[in-house]
């Protein structure tokens, strides 16, 4: 069976293969000389999986106005062509060993990918309360990038 994005995320998000910022971007700590090529696989692609989710973020929480939205949507839809470019390297991926899920929860700061999950989550909640400034081209571009239609959230 093999990995697909769903599983490496969760392996980032809750440090087990069952459940898949605009900050500093925190050094990751250096994988374990020994960990096996599967395991290093998980880690570096959980790890470019939130350096973009950190991109999308900065991108979205930079729109403030129709203007900056129409503008971001090709930001959004290079996203979003470099999230399918994972998910395609991931389903390469075999699945995760218990000893191999192991050695990537021991590398994953567990807090680190919260905070950017978190980010991700209200950046895209504003969007929909502010109807991405009623932008067509970011709504259709998010809308890609999420799998489904970005409406407004009412209060």
């Amino acid at each position: 069976m093999k990995a697909s994005i769903t599983t490496v995320c969760m392996v980032a998000l809750m440090g087990c293969p069952l459940v898949a910022q605009e900050a500093t971007v925190t050094a990751a700590p250096a994988a374990e000389p020994g960990m096996s090529v599967v395991s290093r696989s998980y880690l570096e692609i959980s790890r470019s999986i939130l350096q973009t989710l950190r991109e999308l973020t900065s991108t979205l929480d930079a729109v403030q106005d129709k203007s900056d939205a129409d503008a971001s949507a090709q930001q959004v839809l290079a996203i979003a062509d470099k999230m399918q470019k994972l998910q395609a390297e991931a389903e390469t991926i075999p699945m995760l060993t218990p000893e191999q899920e192991a050695e990537v929860k021991a590398n994953i700061n567990e807090q680190e990918v919260k905070e950017t999950v978190h980010n991700f989550l209200v950046s895209v909640v504003q969007m929909a309360q502010v109807n991405c400034y009623e932008s067509e081209a970011l709504n259709n571009a998010l809308s890609l990038m999420l799998g489904k239609h970005i409406t407004t959230v009412e209060n």
